[in-house]
Parts: structure tokens; C-alpha cells; sequence
């Protein structure tokens, strides 16, 4: 049963991350780079460690904070990649895995 929160909170925590980049982006009117935009989802997320709703994925939530604060990583780019394992998760396994 942990395992389905701990997939339900991930996913949650993505998507709603994600919106909430492309909101703040969006209301500025500019071009936002990169760096400000990792600063953004870094803003977002560090209220949520000490969050009890969040505790499954607490740890994924610092190593995202940590993703985002290396100056040449693209945090956004790595939640879309999560996002994209996390839809579909048959897309890499193989016929024999099946």
C-alpha cells in the first residue's frame, strides 16, 4: 500500500511542480531562463519537506532542491523526464519482462 501513495505523491508532486513553473512563467510576460526557473521550483518545493502530506517523497523533494541549486542542471527538464517514465511505465520493459 506505501507503494501506490509513494506513486500517487510523486506523480502529484510532479504535475503540480510542474503547473506551478509554468504558471509564474506565464504571469511575468518574458522570457524566463533557466537558472530563474530552477530558482522558482526551488521556492516551491522546499515548504514542502517539512510537509507530513509529502512524507513518502520526502527525499525525492531534496534531491530536487539539490538538482535545482547545480547551476548547470535543468531541474524542470528532469521532472518532465519523470513525468514522462511515470505515464508510462511499460514504455522501456521489454517483451520478455512482460
Amino acid at each position: 500500500m506505501k507503494n501506490i501513495g509513494y506513486q500517487n505523491q510523486l506523480s502529484q508532486l510532479v504535475d503540480n511542480t510542474l503547473l506551478h513553473l509554468y504558471i509564474d512563467c506565464a504571469e511575468s510576460g518574458r522570457f524566463v531562463p533557466p537558472h530563474k526557473r530552477n530558482d522558482i521550483l526551488i521556492q516551491h518545493l522546499k515548504p514542502k519537506i517539512k510537509d507530513d502530506r509529502y512524507r513518502y517523497v520526502k527525499k525525492e523533494i531534496k534531491q530536487f532542491i539539490s538538482i535545482g541549486r547545480k547551476p548547470k542542471l535543468d531541474l524542470e527538464q528532469s521532472l518532465l523526464e519523470l513525468k514522462d517514465i511515470k505515464i508510462d511505465p511499460t514504455a522501456e520493459v521489454s517483451d520478455a519482462q512482460r
